[in-house]
């Protein structure tokens, strides 16, 4: 094959990876297609497929070290060995195979099971680890560990191990079985615990821990097994794995260290123990991704941080809400890519499993006050109102976020200043915890705190505009989370007012930054930019401003996603993002704040699996900080839904949105902006009824609150459910009250009048007005497909003009819509993607195919929209059925 530079390689790595995962059915239309559009890439699949075809023919694919080494077919039943008489065999692996025995001495009766290595494993690295594997276990006498009962040599030439013999199954198989709760299972664990932390006292390493090597006996008593590739720690010669040894090892269950060579330790086994507690409280692997080619997935093991386990969790959403926060964090902290970050020892990540069945605070967590008065609450629920918690969790998490607004100018000669600061916000929210004492008949919500602090705040610091002006801004910020977008404003005003009148040029900067943003919110955007742009051109251009200049960059970067300008927001919290990272003095609130706006640019720009890494990272740390209950984590996750969303995620985005509206309900009421993105999905999983019960009350909030941003989405939202529901006039109200406001806020061309036009056609589309959903599906195309970060709304769009030209009975053109839209989000996706969107679109060229009589094809593109559609809607979902159907012709 002639050379590829490296960019052309990824191309051409990715279209091999997703013609190796199809069908032959499916792959021949597939490269026939990408012969029209890639000719050069096509052309070198063909002979790269043949020749792999041929080695398959030869059965080169199917030799491999199992062959090698692997016991004759042969029986060795009836066979005498020492005291014992083969039975049956029990097991076969690469060394060797496993065989049950009985007791023939007549000393006693007893079962047992004897395993052989094979003779053609004589003297190589196999040998050593088998002996070694019977060394190390007549060192060990624990309950949980299978017991080494004898060893020799068979006829003088084959080496065999006696061990206890374990009626038992796979630790996993026996907590679905038996449908184990998630105590049960925690506390089967610390069986497994007991059992690795008594060979860690011997000094050995198991280095293989999986769930096939945990059984689990009928009693519930723990067994552990197969010591094949474990190693004493302080046994000469190089630390690392050897060759064969890695070719042995599951690497599934592997440590990064045991993928690169590197040292073993204990720690090694601590990740592996993480990755079967993983398995077993979420019923899914942390790492592995559906059709995830091996190369990825091995760099995913060394550069991919684990899912939360309450977001990957497989099961209903009190399972979530269980593995939320403690969990969490046990989990990750066991499974982090460097070993010294890890627990310690197996009797640390033990007893952190202890403290969280005793509900006691655990090592993982961060140790914050809000987290120990939680678990006091827990262990004495009777004698706490939870209104205490709530009203500590906000507290501290402002504190939280004054004490690193403080860090941010340490370096900078103003530590003086900034104690001061420290000490008033300090002084306001130790009075507002006093004055916030609990009260049964009266509990305080967020937005009743929030006031209190401001006329706290008035009063206390009328002599000191500076950090009056400070303290405004901080709540200002708060009051974002609770959709309270009119009283930010204010407040944002307000902090302005009060840095002009101390005369203070960062905080003026600031502020009036923060304000132009909100204007922009409101409807003034081509205003806001201007007055960003004139602080920014005023503002010095020393490193003492980094800080203030980063954040401006950020609210300029908020401004130009409200004008539908996704490659500024992007250019704009880049270089916020830049800024932050770069700033060796700042503190780490403020890189993840820019690095959630990057997200969040990200996700505007069309880069959604960009912005999908972003947010996990954040995601990552926001738990690491302990703020996973806090209002930042609710916008971060619900942001981070609307994303997974535009990939085709809507089942993995609603779990996020759950979990928002439970953060929410805590802190005093639901967001308006929430409930849309919620509602919105809930439409997508087909359950309209459900919307519109979510979406009542979040417009009469919108409206109340003088957002009319989010009461426009509300209505937008609102009209896709009364749609789906079949009040097509109350939709069309919906749709003219929402037109009317977004013309007199956006200007033309913006991406909502074409979200406007999509909706309209949607409509048209459900009334049966083919002509007229024709017209509103071409508008929308057009606004989307001016701007490069609306590919996938364009794609979309185009989908439902597939459908439209099928009903009119113009299938060449409806063909040609339903491939453009297909093309569109591969290349928006990539191929390896598995994407509700890829799906309907597959689906649009099945329908068209079959209209067409074309029932072979039809076929195939019915079968690929199945493969994307089962791994992202509900069973019952309509598109599913309907692929369904189509594969059968």
């Amino acid at each position: 094959m002639p050379h590829l530079d490296p960019e052309k390689w990824q191309l051409f790595s990715r279209r091999l990876d997703r013609a190796l995962k199809l069908s032959d059915a499916e792959r021949e239309p597939w490269l026939a297609e990408l012969e029209r559009s890639e000719p050069q890439f096509a052309q070198r699949l063909r002979g790269m497929l043949a020749a792999r075809a041929n080695l398959s023919s030869e059965g080169f694919l199917e030799r491999g070290m199992a062959a090698q080494y692997a016991p004759p077919a042969l029986s060795m039943r009836g066979r005498r060995v020492g005291a014992y008489v083969i039975e049956a065999e029990i097991g076969r692996g690469g060394m060797g195979a496993v065989w049950r025995a009985s007791r023939a001495d007549g000393q006693y009766s007893s079962v047992v099971a004897v395993k052989f290595l094979h003779p053609a494993a004589a003297g190589s690295e196999s040998e050593q680890r088998f002996r070694t594997e019977g060394k190390l276990l007549a060192r060990l006498s624990h309950p949980s560990i299978a017991q080494l009962l004898d060893a020799g040599m068979a006829d003088g030439q084959q080496p065999y191990l006696v061990l206890e013999y374990v009626e038992g199954e796979a630790i996993d198989a026996y907590c679905t079985r038996r449908a184990l709760d998630l105590e049960a299972r925690v506390r089967l664990l610390l069986g497994v615990c007991s059992a690795v932390s008594h060979a860690h006292s011997h000094l050995i390493v198991h280095r293989d821990l999986k769930p096939s090597n945990i059984l689990v006996r009928a009693d519930g008593v723990i067994k552990l097994l197969d010591f094949g590739i474990a190693k004493l720690i302080d046994e000469g010669g190089p630390p690392g794995l050897t060759r064969a040894d890695v070719q042995v090892l599951t690497p599934e269950y592997a440590a990064p260290e045991q993928l690169l060579g590197r040292p073993i330790t204990t720690a090694t086994d601590v990740y592996a123990l993480g990755i079967v507690a993983y398995l077993l409280l979420t019923g899914r692997h942390p790492l592995s991704k559906p059709g995830e080619a091996h190369a990825d997935w091995v760099r995913g093991v060394l550069d991919r941080e684990p899912p939360r386990a309450s977001l990957a969790a497989e099961g209903p959403a009190t399972l979530r809400r269980r593995l939320q926060g403690d969990l969490d964090n046990i989990l990750r902290k066991a499974l982090r890519k460097a070993p010294q970050e890890r627990y310690s020892s197996v009797e640390a990540f033990a007893d952190d499993l202890e403290r969280f069945l005793d509900h006691e605070p655990v090592l993982a967590a961060p140790d914050t006050m809000s987290y120990r008065v939680g678990k006091f609450v827990q262990r004495h629920r009777g004698s706490v109102l939870m209104a205490t918690l709530t009203v500590v969790a906000l507290i501290a998490s402002t504190v939280i976020t004054a004490l690193q607004m403080q860090e941010a100018r340490v370096q900078r000669d103003l530590a003086q200043t900034e104690l001061k600061r420290a000490d008033a916000f300090n002084d306001v929210f130790s009075i507002l915890l006093v004055a916030a004492a609990p009260d049964a008949a009266h509990p305080l919500t967020t937005d009743a705190l929030l006031a209190r602090a401001e006329k706290l705040v008035n009063v206390q610091f009328s002599a000191d505009p500076l950090l009056r002006s400070q303290l405004l801004y901080s709540l200002a910020r708060l009051h974002s989370q609770s959709g309270q977008t009119g009283e930010q404003g204010r407040l944002y005003g307000a902090a302005l007012k009060a840095a002009r009148e101390a005369g203070e040029s960062p905080s003026t900067a600031l502020a009036g930054c923060a304000v132009a943003a909100t204007d922009a919110v409101t409807g003034d955007i081509s205003g806001a930019t201007r007055k960003i742009d004139a602080i920014l051109g005023r503002m010095p251009s020393t490193a003492g401003y980094d800080d203030i200049r980063a954040d401006c960059w950020r609210f300029r970067s908020t401004v130009s996603t409200f004008a539908g300008d996704g490659a500024m927001a992007l250019a704009d919290a880049r270089r916020a993002e830049a800024l932050a990272r770069n700033d060796a003095g700042g503190s780490e609130w403020r890189r993840l704040s820019a690095a959630i706006m990057l997200a969040d640019a990200e996700r505007h720009a069309g880069q959604f699996m960009r912005a999908d890494e972003t947010y996990q990272r954040v995601s990552s740390a926001f738990d690491r900080l302990g703020l996973a209950d806090t209002a930042f984590n609710a916008v971060l996750l619900n942001n981070w839904a609307i994303d997974l969303v535009a990939l085709g995620q809507p089942v993995r985005a609603a779990r996020l949105i759950e979990r928002v509206m439970e953060i929410d309900r805590a802190s005093g009421g639901v967001d308006g902006f929430t409930s849309t993105v919620y509602a919105r999905i809930l439409v997508q999983l087909e359950r309209p009824a459900e919307a519109r019960a979510v979406l009542e009350p979040a417009l009469q909030n919108a409206v109340r609150n003088g957002n009319r941003n989010s009461a426009n989405m509300v209505r937008m939202a609102l009209a896709g459910a009364d749609r789906e529901t079949g009040d097509l006039v109350r939709a069309a109200t919906m749709l003219d009250a929402a037109q009317r406001e977004i013309s007199t806020m956006l200007p033309p061309g913006h991406e909502a009048f074409g979200a406007l036009h999509s909706s309209r056609a949607q409509l048209a589309y459900r009334g049966r007005d083919l002509a007229a959903a024709l017209v509103e599906v071409d508008q929308a195309i057009r606004v989307f497909a001016a701007s490069p970060g609306l590919v996938e709304r364009e794609a979309t769009a185009r989908e439902l003009k597939s459908r439209i030209l099928l009903d009119l009975g113009r299938l060449d053109e409806a063909l040609r819509e339903a491939q453009r839209g297909r093309q569109a989000f591969d290349e928006l996706l990539g191929p390896s993607a598995t994407s509700s969107h890829l799906g309907t679109a597959w689906l649009a060229i099945a329908r068209v195919r079959a209209a067409r009589g074309d029932a072979e094809f039809a076929a195939v593109a019915a079968r690929s929209a199945l493969k994307h559609l089962s791994a992202t809607l509900p069973p019952a979902h309509s598109q599913r059925v309907e692929a369904l159907r189509l594969t059968r012709g």
